[in-house]
């Protein structure tokens, strides 16, 4: 007996907290989508190789690469390197394999230039030190792409909860 009300019990408790959450995705609370309030993000430009693979990601996970009318918002991106070396040859002394450490600190602000949200976000990726030349620059790229997407998830799904929640 005990057993059948504890388990009604938290069906209980799961369909009380049930109307309190929202798919990310979804309509928004004030009406509109989670979509219609990510396609109002503008990207500053981002500097380096790596800034420019994020500032597109950046772009077409908020609007599609393809801006559906005026932008409310702007969203500025800083981003610092990190390459380590994950091993070494211990007959050579060369690296054989290093990890992309990429660390994006960003803020979003109205038009008006004000902030209205910030945030950090922290994404790596491996890098096979190849000894042939284009090998080993196609893997870097690759490594710098990878780290790019993983960074745009993550901040799209932090600016798109705070769009949510906030508007």
């Amino acid at each position: 007996m005990r057993v059948i009300r504890t388990v009604l019990s938290v069906i209980g408790v799961g369909l009380l907290l049930a109307g309190c959450f929202q798919p990310l995705h979804g309509s928004a609370f004030g009406g509109g989508s989670t979509r219609a309030k990510l396609s109002s993000v503008d990207v500053a430009p981002i500097p380096e190789l790596t800034g420019h693979y994020l500032e597109e990601e950046l772009r077409f996970a908020f609007n599609g690469g393809n801006p559906a009318g005026p932008s409310l918002y702007r969203i500025r991106v800083t981003l610092v390197e990190n390459v380590a070396a994950a091993a070494v040859n211990s007959s050579s002394g060369r690296a054989e394999a290093a990890s992309l450490q990429v660390k994006a600190t960003y803020h979003l602000e109205d038009m008006m230039g004000r902030k209205v949200f910030e945030g950090t976000a922290v994404a790596s990726a491996a890098i096979d030190r190849l000894s042939q030349r284009f090998a080993a620059l196609r893997a870097n790229r690759d490594a710098r792409i990878r780290v790019a997407k993983a960074l745009s998830d993550i901040i799209q799904s932090r600016i798109g909860a705070y769009l949510v929640t906030k508007a």
